[in-house]
């Protein structure tokens, strides 16, 4: 009590117990914890705030990283989407290969046969 009399400027009544010299240096040792108490205070807040700005930056980075993996994972999926719609194209060509108007197409050109009733006519002018 006498204690907080003192910080807030009152006069300390003087009971016999100490002196007025004693009063100064407890006044003194009062004032030096409350000094302590707001540098430690401070201290705190430049802590949490240092600490803050490192979680958001933490944040800020890994945003950034989604953000890239997610354009990479559109890149692929397109990427995919292109692998799909040739595929398909592989398949119709592949049916098409097994049909028989394409197996006797190549076979007349490439092979130069034909079917038993045909008649074969040979320019002998080239």
């Amino acid at each position: 009590m006498y204690v907080q009399n003192i910080l807030l400027g009152s006069s300390v009544p003087n009971s016999g117990k100490h002196s007025e010299g004693e009063w100064d240096k407890v006044l003194c040792m009062e004032q030096g914890i409350m000094k302590n108490k707001r540098k430690s205070n401070t201290l705190k807040k430049v802590i949490y705030l240092i600490l803050a700005v490192y979680v958001g930056y933490i944040l800020f980075q890994q945003q950034m990283y989604l953000l890239a993996c997610e354009k990479e994972e559109n890149y692929y999926q397109c990427e995919i989407n292109k692998q799909k719609e040739i595929n398909e194209q592989y398949k119709k060509q592949e049916q098409y290969y097994r049909t028989d108007s394409y197996i006797e197409k190549i076979a007349r050109e490439k092979l130069g046969m034909v079917l038993p009733e045909e008649r074969v006519f040979i320019d002998i002018s080239k």
